[in-house]
């Protein structure tokens, strides 16, 4: 979805507050964007939905969706002197119809159905931060733009800006983390210089631009994917929580502990199958693609329970791609990454074939032979 054209949302004014404004007061209830910290209240639901639906009736290519985005149904009960309920259907392009609460107007059934539509959106990741009404902006210690902070003239502080997306997704459950691909160029992938990795947050990252590395002065693009919710048990949790421990333990090549809990963010490797989502995938504004076929798992145990594994392959030449080995049985020691095996050398071996070690060689030679000289005249 395209929100470039987009128009934030201001809020209700006071004038307009309804009974049931007065009634989230009383009993908070809302939707909190974990990029912005904006909210959404139920009686700012229905703009969201109609700022939402006509983005969509724009970014489409066709007017294939002709159903009105608002159905109410009057329901009758039973009995003398009752009074009329109603519910309200809402439907979405490319959406699935959802139908909200039973109220006693159609307004109350209207806001109900749009805040149901808000939550099921949240829940899989489809609401974007700038659909969100946007209200006053708020800084630390509530100094403005303008508030110096000092006495002297001709300088002007500026409050720093945290990102509040981590601070916001600390107590969410990670039983359902919303996963980000991390993806290089496909020349780096097929180089084998970079895989594919994905990071998981317990809520949403935005959707985020690619981005530029330089490997050897050459620049390669990585591209950053949404991916569909993962839903994941308990002792999956557990092998992506020591998966994820040991990724920064090797990394830093130093020790790292921290508790489940206080884990932001997971990751997890993906198989060299995962292809980033085609065109027609683009064009559907509430599909995401899965990446759970595509995790190894028995990687991201093995990995999670030892920092290394003594190499049984025979023959040593095959499947000895992306490897990495180390000199010594410890966990933080150095390590060096398999190029090539040569089958034909030992440890004893003399490297006759190596220019380099040569050229040492005839050096080398060349300094006794001086040395010896100088002696003998002595």
């Amino acid at each position: 979805m395209d929100f470039s054209h987009s128009q934030p949302l201001s809020p209700l004014p006071k004038s307009s507050e309804s009974p049931s404004i007065q009634d989230e007061r009383d009993h908070p209830t809302f939707i909190q964007d974990p990029t912005t910290g904006r909210r959404i209240h139920p009686h700012d639901s229905t703009n969201v939905i109609n700022l939402l639906y006509s983005d969509l009736h724009r970014d489409s290519q066709s007017t294939a969706h002709e159903e009105a985005l608002f159905q109410f149904e009057e329901l009758s009960t039973r009995g003398t002197g009752s009074e009329q309920t109603y519910s309200c259907a809402v439907s979405l392009p490319g959406f699935h119809r959802i139908t909200g609460p039973t109220c006693s107007s159609k307004d109350l059934a209207k806001q109900g159905a749009c805040y149901r539509v808000c939550q099921e959106l949240f829940a899989g990741g489809h609401l974007d931060y700038r659909l969100y009404p946007q209200g006053e902006a708020a800084f630390e210690g509530g100094h403005s733009l303008n508030d110096t902070g000092t006495q002297q003239s001709g300088t002007r502080s500026y409050p720093r800006k945290e990102p509040e997306f981590w601070a916001n997704v600390g107590s969410a459950a990670a039983t359902s983390l919303f996963p980000t691909v991390i993806s290089p160029s496909p020349a780096a992938v097929e180089r084998g210089v970079y895989s594919r990795l994905a990071i998981l947050t317990r809520q949403p990252l935005p959707e985020i631009g690619s981005v530029k590395l330089f490997d050897a002065t050459v620049p390669i693009t990585v591209a950053l994917e949404r991916a569909a919710p993962l839903q994941l048990n308990e002792g999956q949790l557990q092998d992506l929580y020591r998966y994820t421990l040991r990724m920064f333990r090797t990394i830093s090549n130093k020790p790292y502990e921290s508790p489940l809990e206080g884990m932001l963010y997971f990751i997890v490797p993906l198989t060299e199958t995962w292809k980033a989502c085609n065109d027609a995938t683009l064009r559907d504004p509430f599909s995401f693609p899965s990446i759970a076929e595509y995790i190894p798992w028995d990687l991201v145990v093995l990995a999670g329970r030892h920092y290394a594994i003594p190499l049984t392959i025979t023959p040593l030449d095959q499947e000895m791609q992306d490897v990495v080995v180390q000199d010594r049985w410890v966990e933080f020691t150095r390590r060096y990454r398999v190029v090539r095996i040569r089958s034909d050398l030992t440890p004893l071996s003399k490297p006759v074939d190596s220019p380099v070690c040569c050229s040492f060689g005839m050096r080398l030679l060349d300094l006794i032979t001086v040395i010896l000289a100088r002696r003998r005249l002595q």
